[in-house]
């Protein structure tokens, strides 16, 4: 299954079309505390210069003024844009710089959660910085995501005009990614100024690359833009119709959302990508009813984009991390005896049965065409006898798409992990799983089997 992906935008007057504000004095949300850089773009935009050249393109000045709501104000525009990236900190701002090409429906973010060390443990050990960040966290977290299949999911942070008053967070629409993300560039430094950054304390970690990787959609045939800013306009001519604007939007209220639209750029998973799809389903309807807008396209790209994650998804989400559990041994290879297994079904066939009865009869034979996988099988035949007693239960987990850790809380039957106490057999005859069973994550975030499947999924 695909890992999806969630990007925080700074509100743009006009669509982020690649283009200045119209009205850059009246866009104070850009630079809100709860926005996108929001402390940088604040420092650094010269609302004089932006008043003055309203309506241009992002570009049109550089190299004497780069907007620097550039990260996300030109994530709907067909056009390349001249980006020169600054560093950060203040004393390097002038000295430490790198040019770029930011591609048409394109936009910068980063995945602010994994860049520094939260624990006091850590941060006594590496400092504010992890030791394998540039090596490993940023490689790692880029190679979760697929072109064709991963989607990417467009957010406002709580500034914005669309839910700041609820201090939620707003979906602004999707796309599919199309590209391939690239590890970004690094900031040239030289031996000396490394070594005399890294003597200060907490930054012997110090890194050298650009914190922002360019992610690259097909927003022209597979991307939607809720149409926030048509229906304000809408409502100035109509006030008494302002009500049709709230009951399109999108918020992320869903305590199983949340958490992936905490640090600007984080991956979700397959389940959380269908409900933010059914979310997105549900206010495009209401807006084809509304007819203000002309959304038919979005209508039938919507349902399409949901058919193709179910697919994904498959019934069964959760069986290769069941294998991995039992195997006990480092996570993925469950996944790929389960992809082998569900290649060579037969037509009348379950994927959870056939792999049970493989790994509980002993005597067969390991087929053909798993035979590259004969020692793990042999481990998970192994293993598996120490489980008869819950086969039931890890058959019913299989439905899930739990991580390791949840299924062995479950399995468990750790007591900080659940919400009330609640038996394997509990589980087991209630197919819902609608218990109040709280699962926490070694992210931190918590959900429960009752909001899994709100959306009807069983």
């Amino acid at each position: 299954m695909a890992s999806h992906l969630t990007l925080r935008m700074a509100w743009h007057d006009n669509k982020w079309n690649g283009t200045i504000c119209q009205d850059p004095e009246k866009n104070s949300c850009c630079v809100g505390s709860r926005s996108l850089l929001s402390d940088r773009i604040a420092r650094n935009r010269n609302l004089e210069m932006e008043v003055a050249n309203a309506g241009k393109k992002i570009d049109s000045l550089v190299p004497s003024y780069l907007p620097p709501c550039y990260w996300s104000s030109a994530a709907f525009s067909p056009r390349k844009q001249k980006i020169i990236h600054a560093h950060p900190f203040r004393k390097y701002e002038e000295t430490k710089k790198i040019e770029e090409t930011l591609d048409g429906y394109s936009m910068f973010s980063w995945p602010f959660r994994l860049s520094f060390t939260h624990s006091q443990k850590k941060k006594r050990a590496q400092g504010d910085y992890p030791r394998d960040l540039e090596d490993k966290r940023i490689p790692d977290f880029i190679s979760k995501f697929d072109p064709s299949e991963s989607i990417v999911f467009f957010y406002l942070n709580y500034d914005n005009p669309i839910s700041g008053e609820e201090e939620k967070y707003a979906l602004v629409g999707c796309a599919v990614l199309n590209k391939k993300i690239q590890i970004p560039p690094d900031f040239d430094f030289s031996k000396d100024e490394l070594k005399k950054e890294r003597s200060i304390r907490g930054r012997q970690n110090f890194p050298t690359m650009n914190w922002a990787i360019q992610v690259s959609y097909d927003f022209k045939k597979q991307g939607i833009r809720l149409p926030y800013h048509e229906y304000r306009e809408y409502i100035k001519e109509y006030p008494d119709e302002s009500e049709k604007l709230e009951e399109i939007r999108v918020l992320i209220e869903e305590p199983s959302l949340i958490f992936g639209f905490k640090y600007v750029m984080a991956d979700i998973d397959e389940d959380q990508c269908i409900l933010l799809l059914t979310k997105l389903r549900k206010s495009i309807d209401i807006i084809q009813q509304h007819g203000i807008v002309n959304f038919s396209r979005e209508q039938k790209l919507v349902n399409q984009l949901l058919k193709k994650a179910w697919k994904r998804r498959g019934l069964y989400p959760g069986l290769s991390n069941v294998l991995d559990l039992v195997l006990e041994d480092e996570p993925g290879t469950g996944e790929r005896i389960v992809e082998r297994i569900r290649g060579n079904l037969a037509p009348d066939e379950d994927l959870c049965e056939k792999t049970f009865s493989l790994l509980l009869n002993q005597k067969q034979k390991v087929p053909k065409y798993l035979q590259e996988f004969d020692t793990e099988i042999y481990h998970l035949r192994r293993n598996i006898s120490q489980h008869t007693a819950i086969l039931d239960l890890l058959k019913k987990l299989s439905l899930f798409l739990l991580k390791i850790r949840q299924i062995e809380n479950i399995v468990q039957q750790d007591e900080d992990s659940f919400a009330r106490e609640i038996s394997a057999e509990d589980i087991v005859r209630n197919a819902c799983m609608h218990h109040y069973l709280t699962l926490e994550s070694k992210s931190g975030w918590r959900k429960t089997a009752s909001e899994i499947l709100s959306v009807n999924w069983l």
